[in-house]
């Protein structure tokens, strides 16, 4: 989910119903997968999921020929697969929310030393900038063209990647985007509580 009231209120009203993130399960699992940067869709996972329960859940009944051990295999190839993503998940997460105090410095530095509009820089960190960052800085300048903002595409990767860190640089370039010269000053702000949280 998007954090911060303002920020979500901003997407809501430009982004139609239909096409806003519900937070249903699948959805719930979409997000978890998009973190984790596993490649699948959560359908996939549950049938990758269901296949794996079936052979642990098999491998138990060969073993024991016991009933009672295929269910027990069964739930436990399922939840082994979902440990795994979260696991790999939670792990990543503390990784990219550790490198975006460095990705805003970098893109601090772009406004500043490079006189770069708000699309430039943040092209420029989508390139230079932490390798975990890179492809959510990209999408963030795609979405910040030069001529219009993709409220669509912005809210789809705000609600996937449930960074605080992204929410508040969104946050920022929506609020200011027609006023860059204060970007810099708002990324000052955004940079320091993130800076204090992860030491």
């Amino acid at each position: 989910a998007i954090r911060g009231r303002r920020l979500a209120q901003i997407v809501d009203e430009q982004v139609p119903a239909a096409e806003r993130i519900s937070g249903s399960l699948m959805e719930r699992l979409d997000q978890m997968l998009f973190q984790a940067r596993i490649p699948v869709r959560a359908g996939e996972f549950l049938v990758v999921s269901l296949i794996l329960g079936v052979a642990v859940g098999g491998v138990m009944f060969f073993a024991t020929g016991a009933a009672a051990a295929v269910i027990i295999g069964f739930t436990a190839g399922i939840f082994l697969y979902y440990i795994f993503l979260d696991n790999r998940r939670s792990k990543l997460l503390d990784g990219y929310e550790a490198a975006m105090p460095h990705a805003l410095r970098d893109m601090r530095a772009a406004f500043l030393a490079r006189g770069l509009s708000p699309a430039e820089a943040l092209r420029y960190v989508s390139e230079q900038g932490p390798e975990v960052c890179r492809s959510d800085f990209e999408e963030l300048a795609a979405t910040f063209s030069e001529s219009r903002i993709d409220y669509g595409r912005l809210h789809r990767l705000l609600g996937l990647r449930g960074s605080y860190a992204l929410d508040r640089v969104a946050e920022a370039l929506l609020q200011f985007h027609n006023m860059p010269q204060r970007i810099p000053e708002i990324l000052d702000r955004v940079g320091f509580p993130i800076d204090r949280r992860g030491e």
